[in-house]
């Protein structure tokens, strides 16, 4: 991790969300997910993403390394995990529940903020458009391919 990027402030930001106020129908569904898990719980599967999204892990072998250091290790309540493991919990897990934390901290930023058209929050989609190479020179995606963002 940079100078910059601390667990601590990593366990700050994660402690915006709040599972016990999601609703009823998302919680069961979390509650029925860990029911197959027993090493991994939904906590920390969700620190252990939002981690490797946060410092921009390229596959969950590179996650799995990362948790050589004992402060991250500390940080998660977690010896060791396995590329496998975060495989098939991610393999299983629901996507309205990551919707529902998505509303959940959305809904907490607009009551703090109101939204105007300054600070209004667009979602980009960052699919990749294929184009013609000779066609389009500028679009450089691959060596024989063309393609944006």
């Amino acid at each position: 991790m940079d100078k910059y990027k601390t667990i601590s402030a990593f366990n700050k930001w994660f402690s915006a969300i709040n599972l016990k106020e999601l609703p009823f129908s998302i919680r069961e569904k979390i509650f029925q997910a860990e029911k197959y898990h027993k090493k991994l719980s939904f906590e920390q599967f969700l620190k252990v993403f939002l981690y490797g999204i946060d410092n921009e892990r390229a596959s969950l072998r590179e996650m799995d390394t990362s948790f050589v250091s004992p402060e991250l290790q500390s940080t998660m309540a977690l010896d060791s995990i396995s590329h496998s493991q975060l495989s098939r919990v991610l393999a299983q897990m629901d996507d309205e529940i990551l919707w529902a934390i998505f509303a959940q901290l959305l809904e907490k930023v607009r009551s703090k903020t109101p939204v105007t058209k300054k600070n209004a929050l667009y979602l980009v989609d960052s699919s990749t458009f294929s184009l013609n190479t000779t066609r389009y020179p500028w679009a450089d995606f691959r060596q024989t391919k063309a393609g944006i963002k």
